[in-house]
């Protein structure tokens, strides 16, 4: 190959990752330069206004303190994403802790049926009595008192004063 042929390569590659990187660059910071049909000027639109995604649809997980995400549940669907509590024998029970997590999956819940993204403590009115609890209470109990290897984090969660007290403590009692 001539020189003149490996740099015309080079330089080819060096356009497409520009071109690349530009589009990276404008999906992260949530904009995208349009022209405005009623001026001559550029404006600002957010990402997912040019695509049309306003809202999240079923099954759909956003984290709302994200400016490229949409920031709430389209009509009808609700939050069904529960990171801080387990189901044993279709109850749920907070486990002590604050994921403080900003994420939220949107689905129908109410609708009967238990979809993908729902489970016993996001959805319990279509997940109840279906067999789909985390843990059966005696699963739940042979890890809390760690015959299946080391105490279950729950169980050592239930030895601090503030915890104790809670319901999921005195399960295996």
């Amino acid at each position: 190959m001539s020189k003149s042929t490996i740099f015309g390569i080079i330089l080819i590659l060096i356009i497409v990752t520009l071109g690349l990187f530009s589009t990276m660059f404008k999906a992260q910071t949530g904009t995208i330069n349009t022209i405005d049909p009623n001026s001559n000027y550029l404006s600002d639109k957010s990402f997912f206004e040019e695509l049309g995604g306003e809202c999240a649809g079923q099954g759909e997980t956003y984290d709302f303190t994200d400016g490229l995400d949409p920031n709430e549940c389209c009509e009808g669907l609700e939050n069904v994403l529960s990171t801080d509590s387990i189901s044993i024998d279709d109850t749920c029970y907070w486990t002590g802790t604050e994921s403080g997590s900003p994420m939220e999956t949107c689905s129908n819940c109410g609708n009967g049926i238990c979809e993908d993204v729902e489970s016993v403590c996001g959805c319990p009115e279509d997940c109840t009595n279906k067999g789909l609890s985390a843990y059966s209470l005696e699963e739940f109990c042979l890890e809390y008192n760690g015959l299946q290897g080391k105490p279950g984090q729950i169980a050592e969660q239930c030895l601090n004063e503030y915890f104790a007290e809670e319901s999921i403590c005195n399960l295996c009692n």
